[in-house]
């Protein structure tokens, strides 16, 4: 039942304040417009499914068993109000790293259509690069806080207007001004995350003015000093600690200098409490944000690390054959594009099984090491160089032509030969066999023109080693003696 209002001092009273409902309703809202952020499952691609009324043998996906309603335990709020808007299986949402893109139609029994536009919007309409996510978080709760302050903010002027409350004229002008500049940072950060610090500074500083002007001119209103609190944690977690620090101090010090001014101030115990408060929120806040950034940095730096070893040659540091292979498909698609040449070369270091039998895995070691060192010096910037097997690399050369890559591969040839490993107590001769093979229109993926440079290596190794052979060359005199 809702509470008994009644009039006092021209202030909207009843059990509790205009503002505790609004910081209800805020943190409500922002919970479920923002729960696919603070889930890492939601913003890694994982598959969510809405299911109510279904029991856990009814095709149900494994991280759906065991909930309420079949629905992920990670799904937060918004995934529970999907899931109840329904009394049948209704919904997929697949949640990419961007934006939640809808599969379904619709919602069945109120028909409700949920678009992932909607929420694409309630996010700030901007896409975040790998690497971004710290970013993305503060940017897409800037936006959500901006949401909910334009809100609750024309929500008072209206309530104002009809005349359910009363602001005051100071008040009430200032809170016009607080809701058209809110709604003039939210058009100019849409989409546009380089934006960000600028509306973040101008945002946080607004509400600052807002709350000390609802702290002079609303003294009906005992507990609008909670709108402070709220300043601080959106400060530290947006702009960070040092702007925190100084906006918990211009906190304390407004609540200590409007007391003296107040029609009915706070009692000194209530100044007392209200700084020790703010100053434990601030300290806890620091340290929070302190921790939360640095454990960031950490997780990123850890992530970049993986995926260097993960793609990465540990002895050589060159791409390994996964890695490779798969930026040589994305290469080959572009070049198929933009119609432009490329070759392949397939370099197999010769009798490398016997340098490693009479001097050592350690002296083989030192061999591929040089010879990596060596083809990476060859390369243009604009070329792929790969270890792909024991003593098997491969270069992948877009946009050129046949008698260039003829040259860079017999450039190789040759520097490889004038290398001379150090392995200790000697010094090698190392040599390689190259087989070379230019793109076809046949050819779809790298693993048909790197089987042709292969088949162009082995003919080289059956000519006697260390020299290029040319795949189109063995076509072409294979035509002639046909």
């Amino acid at each position: 039942m809702s509470p008994e209002l009644r009039r006092s001092s021209g202030v909207f009273k009843g059990d509790f304040s205009p503002e505790l409902r609004a910081i209800s309703l805020c943190l409500m809202l922002t919970n479920m417009a923002y729960v696919k952020e603070s889930k890492s499952n939601w913003s890694r691609g994982s598959i969510v499914r809405a299911w109510n009324g279904v029991s856990k043998n009814d095709n149900m996906p494994k991280e759906c068993s065991g909930t309420p309603g079949g629905l992920p335990r990670d799904a937060g709020f918004f995934g529970m109000v999907v899931g109840l808007c329904g009394r049948n299986p209704a919904r997929v949402y697949e949640a990419t790293r961007d934006r939640c893109v809808t599969v379904g139609d619709r919602i069945s029994g109120d028909g409700m259509v949920i678009e992932s536009r909607l929420l694409h919007f309630f996010l700030g309409g901007e896409t975040f690069e790998e690497g971004e996510e710290y970013l993305q978080f503060r940017f897409r709760l800037l936006y959500i806080l901006m949401l909910n302050g334009l809100f609750f903010n024309t929500t008072f002027l209206l309530a104002d207007a009809w005349d359910q409350m009363r602001l005051g004229e100071l008040h009430l002008t200032m809170t016009r001004f607080y809701s058209l500049v809110t709604l003039i940072l939210l058009i100019a950060i849409y989409g546009g995350k380089e934006r960000f610090p600028v509306v973040a500074w101008t945002y946080a500083v607004l509400g600052y003015v807002q709350f000390v002007s609802a702290l002079f001119f609303v003294p009906g209103d005992e507990m609008r000093v909670v709108w402070f609190f709220l300043q601080i944690s959106g400060v530290y977690i947006m702009l960070g600690q040092w702007p925190g620090f100084f906006t918990t101090v211009a906190s304390i010090a407004a609540i200590h200098i409007a007391n003296h001014y107040l029609s009915v101030p706070f009692s000194q115990h209530a100044v007392a409490t209200l700084t020790l408060g703010l100053g434990a929120s601030g300290v806890m806040f620091h340290a929070y944000c302190s921790r939360s950034v640095s454990f960031h940095r950490g997780m990123v730096a850890s992530n970049i690390r993986l995926r260097q070893l993960s793609s990465q040659d540990p002895l050589t540091g060159l791409m390994n054959a996964r890695a490779y292979y798969a930026l040589a498909d994305r290469m080959i698609a572009l070049a198929t594009r933009k119609g432009e040449p490329f070759a392949v070369l397939f370099i197999d270091l010769d009798h490398f099984k016997s340098i490693n039998d009479r001097f050592g895995h350690e002296a083989g070691d030192a061999v591929l090491k040089e010879a990596a060192a060596c083809l990476a010096d060859a390369i243009r910037q604009s070329d792929a160089l790969g270890r792909i097997g024991g003593e098997e690399f491969s270069m992948f050369l877009p946009n050129i032509t046949r008698e260039e890559a003829m040259r860079l591969a017999e450039k190789v040839r040759r520097d490889l030969e004038e290398r001379m490993p150090d392995i200790g107590t000697t010094r090698l001769k190392i040599t390689a066999s190259i087989g070379m093979a230019m793109n076809h229109p046949g050819h779809r993926t790298f693993a048909e023109i790197q089987g042709q440079a292969d088949q162009a290596m082995y003919r080289a190794k059956a000519a006697g080693r260390n020299r290029v052979t040319c795949f189109e060359e063995l076509e072409q005199g294979q035509s002639e003696q046909k």
